[in-house]
């Protein structure tokens, strides 16, 4: 079977084994797929809304992603958060976290680009990183 990307795009199976490929590393996501976190991620501990969120948010949503609010709370949890902020226009779905994942394609099902927003400066610049290191 001939592959159309170069080998060096792909990372070895998680857990070694075979000379067994899985998973593409693109740099860039046309219409990315971006799930958010609601407890410290998107709110603090009492609730409130973390600074810049609804501006790093719109600005995903102005780029043509497609955002999702997830928790392992659970999926009413999700929409009381974004109702209670205002926030319903810009999610397009609500999830809970998954606990167990099956697919046909495994290593699609991990997310490449992983982001703590509590490690960056402000979520508009975490919002404007990647954008401009991911989304095309």
């Amino acid at each position: 079977m001939a592959l159309s990307v170069p080998l060096s795009r792909f990372t070895p199976r998680v857990g070694g084994g075979s000379a067994f490929f899985v998973r593409p590393h693109y740099a860039f996501v046309k219409n990315a797929n971006i799930f958010i976190d609601v407890d410290l991620t998107l709110v603090d501990a009492q609730g409130r809304l973390l600074d810049g969120a609804r501006e790093a948010l719109q600005r995903f949503v102005d780029e043509g992603c497609h955002l999702f609010l997830w928790s392992s709370v659970g999926v009413e949890y999700c929409r009381k958060i974004a109702a209670l902020h205002k926030l319903t226009d810009l999610f397009e779905g609500y999830a809970s976290k998954p606990d167990i994942i099956i697919d046909d394609m495994p290593g699609t099902a991990q997310a490449p680009f992983v982001y703590n927003v509590q490690e960056e400066a402000s979520w508009p610049a975490l919002a404007e990183r990647i954008i401009d290191k991911h989304v095309d």
